[in-house]
Parts: C-alpha cells; structure tokens; sequence
C-alpha cells in the first residue's frame, strides 16, 4: 500500500474548499427559512417528507397530505416523526444538520474505501483531497440537495457503506442498500447485479434489507397502517412510469411522467422520442429494454476486451475485489441512467464516482491518469451546458452521463488488469489492491 504525499498546497486548498462550501450551504439553508418567513406558500421538498411525517402522526393518510407528492414507502414518513411535530422551519433546519452530516460521512467512507481498494493509504490530508475534488464538479447539485432537504444523502451513505462492506461483508453490504430502496427503489439495482456476479450473500442481504424496511415502520405506525401505506406505495409507481401527461388519471397524485421535460433518464428518452414520432405506447417500453440490452452488450464487450468474465463473475478473490470497485459504482449511474425519474439535481449520486477518478489519479500514472478526469470534466459540461433545445437538450445529459461511465468503467478495467499482472509477476514496488476496510 502506497503512501501518497500529495503537495501541501492542494491539501491546504481542498480544506479551505470543505469549510467555504459548508459555510454557503449553511447560508443557503438559512435563506430558506427567511424565503419561507416572507411566503407562507413557499414549499420545498422537504416539506412533501415532513407533512407526510405530520399527517401520520395526527393519524391521517400520509399519500393524502400535502400536495399529494409524497409517493415513497412509509419509512421516511416514520423517520421524520420526531420532528414532525415542530414548526417547519425548524423541522427544516434539523432535517439539513442531519441530512449535511449523512452526506459527509457518506463522502469521508467512500473516500477511505476507494483509497484503500486502490492500494492507497488513507491519511488525513488523501482523504481530504478527495473528497473536496469529488464536491467540486458536484457542487450545484449538493446544493440543490441541502438547500431543497432532499433524501439523496441517505442513499449516498447506503452506497458508500455498501461499497465498505462489499468484500469482507456482503450480508451487511446488501443491508444497507435494500433498506435504502424504502428511501427510493434505485437501489435494488444491487440485486440484479448481485444475482449475475454470483455474490448470493450480497443478494440475500438485499432482500432481507428491503424487506426490513418495510416491516420497520410497523413500530410507529402499527400493522395494519403500516401495511397500507406499503400498498398505497407500490400503486403509485403506476403513476411513475406513466408516458402520459402529468396529473392524467391520476387522481391529482403529484407525480411527473416519463415524458417531464426535465427528466433525462433513458426510459424518460424512449418516452419523449416515441411521442415525437407518433408511436403507440407499447413502444416505450421496448426502446427502453433495447437501450438498456445495448448498454449491457456494450459492457460485456468491454469485459470481454480486458480478459474479464461478464456474466458468471470472476472466481479469483483479489479479481473480483478489483473489479468490485468500478462495478459498484457503475450501479449509481446505471440506476439513474434507467430509473423512470432521473434530473440533474439526482445526479448528487455521482459524487463518489467523481471521488474514484480522483483516486485513479493518484494511483494512475501517464495517459491512464487523464482519462477519469476528463471524464469527470465532460460530465460537468454536459450537466451544466447542455446542447440544443427543448427535449432534445434534456435528453442529451443521459447520453453525456453513458459516455462518461463507459469510459470510467473502460480505464477502471484497464486498472484493474494491470494491478492483477503486477500480482502475478510478484511485483510489490508498484500499488497493489488492498482488502477493503
């Protein structure tokens, strides 16, 4: 494991850049309750969580409150019941102390896992650098994800912990992120992959994790309330995966359609493209089973290329460590690429990918090491200036995100090649893969 003594003045610049960041965020959040104090009618979206949190506690429908925007299981409903019964602004203000400090234990986890898979020792000042230079090209949207109270943050820190526990406890790893999809289902993109790379463990620990997030609410809400909310959640991803209008048959549930100009996941593409053309509905689905096996195809090719097995998994342990690293992360941007829901904002998820191009430049040296960060810098245009008009504007941040992944996942692969022939050559002056923490 190596020791990499970045320059001083980088370390010095990425702490300056963690403390200004939390002091702005604090002062978005604090510009919230003022906005709110001048405009009773202002709304955020927290306030879908916390007046779904409020209506249950008086003993109300949960779906029914507000705006009717609240469409998750009833786990954050419950969560949010030792704040639901203060003024919003100060429910508010505790929800983003919370949500700002799952969000930096996600970041500081993520950042020591990656170093240390990657064969780097995790000191202070490494860690410090990575995880400023992953913010960096995420800051909007960590912004928009204080400033909004959203829930992204606790699927950041499933992912990170995951990613922690992915080799050494798999059970634990899978835990963590099927009790995430009661937060939002994009995480059971774990099971899929678990069930290809045969890692039974890792998808048992799925399952149990989703189904204990279900169950878990029934200690607030009681078993038969509980059990309804749970009903009334899964009926709602009708609504999600709507190619029609927004609002249409919807019983006014405040829920987008895939067609929502600013959704710009691949099902969002197929929805829009088919509309253009005129096509029946039947086709959006099939365009989007075809953009996703084309995906796949592709990635198979690409483990193909480098030597790696696609769909059985690799047997060697240290192989399949390695490989975990670029595999796990290519789960966050495969959720968000399929998901029926994806905006810019969601792309908050892509800051630990942004931290392990951080890392393979470290790690990397020569015309390796340029390749993740122009990835990451390609990602950031597409975010922040999209080409085009309209719905072709929107629908081009997908592709931005595809290409970048593949050529992350392409240079990751390459890595990991590498490092396995350093190990078999019995080379131990170069980095190596480290077991996971």
């Amino acid at each position: 494991m190596i020791d990499a003594r970045l320059p001083r003045w980088l370390v010095t610049l990425a702490v300056i850049l963690l403390v200004a960041a939390t002091g702005y965020y604090a002062y978005r959040a604090i510009k919230q309750t003022r906005k709110y104090d001048r405009d009773t009618t202002y709304h955020r979206d927290f306030d879908h969580f916390y007046q779904a949190a409020v209506a249950a506690k008086n003993g109300e429908d949960p779906y029914e409150s507000f705006r009717k925007g609240y469409i998750y299981p009833p786990l954050i409903a419950a969560a949010f019941q030792p704040i639901a019964g203060l003024e919003r602004n100060a429910a508010y203000l505790i929800w983003f102390a919370v949500n700002a400090t799952i969000i930096a234990a996600a970041f500081v986890i993520a950042a020591r896992t990656l170093l240390r898979r990657m064969g780097v020792q995790p000191r202070a000042p490494t860690v410090a650098c990575v995880v400023a230079g992953g913010l960096v090209p995420a800051f909007d949207q960590m912004r928009w994800q204080l400033e909004q109270g959203q829930t992204d943050g606790l699927l950041l820190l499933a992912f990170a912990t995951g990613l922690h526990w992915l080799d050494r406890r798999p059970l634990l790893a899978g835990l963590v992120t099927g009790l995430a999809a009661n937060v939002k289902y994009l995480s059971l993109i774990v099971l899929p992959f678990a069930v290809v790379r045969k890692r039974v463990r890792l998808a048992v620990g799925v399952v149990l994790g989703a189904v204990a997030g279900l169950l878990l609410p029934v200690v607030v809400f009681g078993w038969e309330r509980n059990t309804e909310f749970v009903q009334t959640s899964l009926g709602r991803l009708v609504h999600v995966v709507d190619a029609g209008p927004d609002f249409e048959n919807t019983g006014g549930v405040n829920i987008h359609s895939l067609t929502w100009e600013l959704n710009i996941s691949m099902p969002a593409f197929a929805a829009k493209r088919v509309d253009q053309l005129g096509l029946p509905e039947i086709a959006v689905p099939l365009l989007a089973v075809a953009l996703a096996m084309l995906l796949v195809a592709v990635a198979w090719r690409m483990y193909a290329a480098r030597g790696f097995s696609f769909w059985l998994g690799e047997r060697d342990t240290a192989t399949r460590r390695r490989l975990g690293t670029f595999e796990w992360l290519g789960l966050i941007v495969c959720a968000m690429a399929m998901s029926p829901q994806t905006t810019v904002r969601h792309m908050v998820l892509m800051t630990l990918i942004y931290q392990c191009a951080m890392v393979l430049a470290i790690v990397r040296t020569g015309p390796g090491r340029v390749v993740p960060l122009v990835g990451v810098v390609v990602a950031f245009i597409g975010k922040t200036h999209q080409p085009g008009r309209g719905d072709t504007r929107k629908s081009q941040d997908a592709l931005t995100v595809w290409r970048y992944v593949t050529g992350a996942l392409w240079s990751g692969l390459g890595w990991a090649r590498e490092t396995q022939n350093r190990s078999e050559a019995g080379s131990s002056s170069e980095p190596v893969n480290a077991t996971p923490m």
